[in-house]
């Protein structure tokens, strides 16, 4: 049991210092779908307008979640 809630918690701690890519994909200014470390189609599978287009209804967002803290950080003693 403790080697499974160790594993867990390494599993948790690495995706949250590498970062996890968040992809929302919004159809009609609603949200159509969210996607883990992948890239969205070029065609919304909801509408089936190409997703690029200038004024099309559907847009992407990206969003990344990563600790911005360095946990490793060694105090350096300078003497002067």
């Amino acid at each position: 049991m403790k080697k499974l809630i160790a594993s867990i918690s390494v599993v948790f701690y690495f995706a949250a210092t590498c970062g996890v890519v968040i992809n929302l994909h919004y159809c009609m200014n609603r949200l159509a779908s969210v996607h883990l470390f992948e890239k969205s189609a070029d065609v919304c599978g909801r509408c089936g307008i190409d997703t690029y287009e200038l004024n099309g209804c559907c847009h992407d967002e990206v969003k990344v979640i990563k600790l911005e803290e360095d946990h490793n950080k060694t105090p350096i003693a300078s003497y002067d």
